[in-house]
């Protein structure tokens, strides 16, 4: 009986040594997510020039790691999920953290989501941005305990048809529909 369990002990570590991931660490922007995976802020980012931090691909979980996201000269978006052709599916956009404009610059968006599914912005806090979070064309999203906070726009979902898991964010700004329709 005792053979039987030390294979059992073997088999076992060579499942967990198997499939163990580390994550990537983010820490300049731009950056350019282009693999499924699990990705963490590292620092705090001055992000000008662009967009910050773009998800091309799904399948991936960005944590904030409670860092800030500041807008540098020249800055677009903080956080952008969008694929040119396709759709994404499953991406998460998790906080703490904190996407903000750094006095003359803002972005024209906190995070952008564009073609995507199954996805989720939680933890989040966007101040000063022209829209907190903005969605094109997306559909089952869930959008939680985020604090939109001195934006023009709060939550922007256009061109959508939103079909809402869940959306509990505390919003002190307007929110702007378009297009929207009854779920399906």
């Amino acid at each position: 009986m005792i053979p039987n369990r030390k294979a059992l002990v073997c088999i076992g570590l060579l499942v967990i040594t198997g499939t163990v991931q580390a994550a990537t660490f983010i820490n300049a922007c731009p950056f350019v997510i282009t693999s499924p995976g699990d990705y963490l802020l590292a620092a705090n980012l001055m992000c000008g020039g662009g967009d910050g931090i773009t998800i091309n691909t799904g399948n991936v979980r960005l944590a904030l790691e409670g860092h800030t996201i500041t807008a540098g000269v020249g800055a677009k978006r903080a956080i952008v999920a969008s694929k040119q052709f396709g759709v994404l599916q499953n991406v998460r956009i998790l906080g703490p953290g904190l996407i903000t404009n750094s006095g003359a610059n803002a972005f024209s968006a906190g995070v952008f989501l564009d073609f995507v599914v199954n996805a989720e912005m939680s933890g989040i806090t966007v101040l000063g941005a022209l829209g907190g979070i903005v969605t094109g064309d997306s559909s089952n999203l869930t959008i939680t305990a985020n604090t939109l906070w001195q934006n023009n726009v709060g939550i922007s979902l256009g061109d959508a048809v939103p079909r809402f898991r869940k959306m509990t964010s505390a919003v002190t700004a307007q929110v702007f529909f378009t297009k929207i329709s009854a779920p399906r």
